[in-house]
């Protein structure tokens, strides 16, 4: 079974160097998309700054299979709510 590692960088890069175990490529991506949910979720009011991170996906030879970017930001109309 093939072993992913998922990287987190955002600001600081968060290297997994344990990896998981997942059947494919598209249950990695699942996997991926569930894992920055949670992130994006507990983030709290740092998420709205516009800075931006990413997640990283890649095989144990280190080749990075995908990518996700995440930013948001609050406009000045959303500051004065």
């Amino acid at each position: 079974m093939p072993r992913y590692f998922f990287h987190v960088h955002d600001g600081y890069s968060s290297i997994d160097t344990e990896g998981t175990d997942l059947p494919s490529l598209a249950v990695a991506r699942a996997e991926a998309l569930e894992t920055a949910a949670g992130i994006l979720r507990d983030s709290g009011d740092h998420l709205w700054s516009g800075t931006a991170w990413r997640m990283e996906v890649a095989d144990i030879a280190g080749n990075i299979l995908f990518t996700l970017n995440f930013s948001a930001e609050t406009s000045a109309l959303g500051l004065a709510s």
